[in-house]
């Protein structure tokens, strides 16, 4: 819920290091500390990671115990810190993605019964929209199915309701719901 952190959007819409000062934004400051379950409330800053401009996330660096600011040399050291954060987090997603194709290759090669190495790229990618297509479909398909379960409720619902209110209020109307 970004509309209790103002500063945090402004630091997010413009890329750039915003502070939070207990004196001048406490209830963001007791919001932020409040959902890291911090008793103490002291200085936030939010530096937002950017890899090629794009915002890859946002470093918080809170300071609840000491409720110390950070001086100016710290402010730029948290800038050159980010630099290398924002470089490392995208080393690691582009990591991530390379390992997921490489997988994806194997399982592809094994299907196929051949080695990873004579695989084609097209085949891969064929293989994976062909994937996500069936899961698209299966996906589709279980809310189908929980539409009719939810119809099918309703009317058992409607049924007991109509059953009971014939038989009225007599034993029969006990019996009848007990089985």
């Amino acid at each position: 819920n970004l509309d209790n952190q103002p500063t945090l959007v402004n630091a997010i819409e413009r890329q750039a290091q915003r502070p939070l000062y207990p004196d001048r934004n406490i209830e963001e400051l007791q919001d932020f500390y409040t959902r890291l379950d911090i008793d103490q409330v002291g200085p936030v800053y939010f530096q937002p990671l950017i890899h090629g401009g794009v915002l890859t996330s946002i470093l918080a660096v809170g300071l609840p115990y000491s409720k110390r600011e950070l001086v100016d040399s710290e402010m730029e050291l948290l800038r050159g810190i980010a630099v290398i954060a924002s470089s490392l987090m995208s080393l690691s997603l582009a990591a991530q993605d390379a390992s997921l194709r490489a997988e994806e290759r194997a399982i592809q090669a094994m299907v196929q019964g051949i080695t990873p190495d004579d695989l084609e790229d097209d085949q891969v990618l064929s293989a994976h929209q062909e994937m996500q297509s069936s899961l698209e479909l299966a996906r589709d398909q279980i809310k189908q199915l929980s539409h009719q379960v939810r119809e099918l409720k309703i009317e058992l619902d409607d049924e007991r309701s109509r059953v009971a209110n014939a038989l009225g209020d007599s034993q029969e109307s006990l019996s009848v719901s007990q089985r």
